[in-house]
C-alpha cells in the first residue's frame, strides 16, 4: 500500500486524493487534521465520559461565584460613581469661578510652560553651538597639521634635490660624465651557476667540479 504525506495548504489535491482513498493511506503533517479527514478508526466507538461533579460542592462554589460577581459589580459601580461625581464637582467648580481667574490661571500655567522650554531651548542651543565651535577647531587643526605636513615634504623633496644636483647631467658637465662613462665600462657579458658562482665571457665554459657528497 503506497504511502502519501500532504503538507501546507492542499486541499484540493487532498480532495481529489480522498476520491480514491481506498487504496490510499494518507498521513497529514500537520498538528491537527482537517476538516475534510475522516475520523480516525481506532477513535470511532471511544466516546468521553464526563467528568464525575459533587453536587455539594458544585452547590457552594456557584454560591461563591454568584457572591463574588455580584461583589465585583457593586465595587465597579462604587467607583464609576465616585469618579463621576469628582469630574462633576471639578465641572461645577470651572463654571463657578470668575473668567478673569480662570483666564489668568491658563495664562499663568502657559507661561511657566514657555520658560521652561525657554530654558531648555537654551541649553540646547548653547551644547550645540558648543559642539560646533569645538568641531570648527578640529577641523582648523586639522588643516593646519596638513598644511605643515605637506610643507615638510616638499622641503624634504627640494633637500634631496638639490643633494641629487651633482649628480645631473647638464652642459656644463656633458663632457665630464661622458669622459667618465667611457673610462668606466661596464660589461654584463658573464654568466652565473645555479650555485651563485659569477663566471666571465673568459672563463664560462670552466665550470667548477661538483662537490661528492659524503654518506
Amino acid at each position: 500500500m503506497s504511502s502519501i504525506k500532504l503538507t501546507g495548504n492542499c486541499r484540493s489535491t487532498a480532495i481529489n486524493f480522498l476520491r480514491i482513498r481506498d487504496g490510499l493511506n494518507l498521513q497529514f503533517v500537520r498538528f491537527r487534521k482537517p476538516r475534510f479527514v475522516p475520523k480516525a478508526k481506532t477513535k470511532i466507538f471511544k466516546v468521553r465520559k464526563p467528568t464525575p461533579i459533587d453536587p455539594v460542592e458544585y452547590k457552594q462554589l456557584k454560591t461563591w461565584q454568584t457572591h463574588y460577581n455580584t461583589e465585583m459589580k457593586s465595587i465597579m459601580s462604587f467607583f464609576r460613581k465616585h469618579c463621576f461625581l469628582i469630574e462633576e464637582r471639578n465641572q461645577e467648580a470651572a463654571k463657578l469661578a470668575p473668567f478673569a481667574e480662570r483666564f489668568a490661571a491658563i495664562c499663568n500655567k502657559n507661561d511657566k510652560w514657555n520658560n521652561a522650554t525657554a530654558v531648555l531651548r537654551e541649553a540646547e542651543w548653547n551644547q550645540k553651538e558648543a559642539m560646533l565651535s569645538e568641531r570648527m577647531q578640529r577641523l582648523v587643526e586639522q588643516e593646519e597639521y596638513e598644511r605643515l605636513e605637506m610643507k615638510e615634504r616638499a622641503k624634504v623633496k627640494v633637500q634631496k634635490v638639490q643633494e641629487d644636483l651633482d649628480e645631473y647631467i647638464t652642459e656644463e658637465n656633458l663632457d665630464s660624465k661622458l669622459d667618465s662613462l667611457l673610462d668606466n665600462i661596464v660589461t654584463y657579458d658573464y654568466a652565473l651557476y645555479l650555485d651563485g658562482t659569477r663566471k666571465e665571457a673568459s672563463s664560462v665554459d670552466e665550470r667548477p667540479a661538483k662537490q661528492s657528497s659524503s654518506l
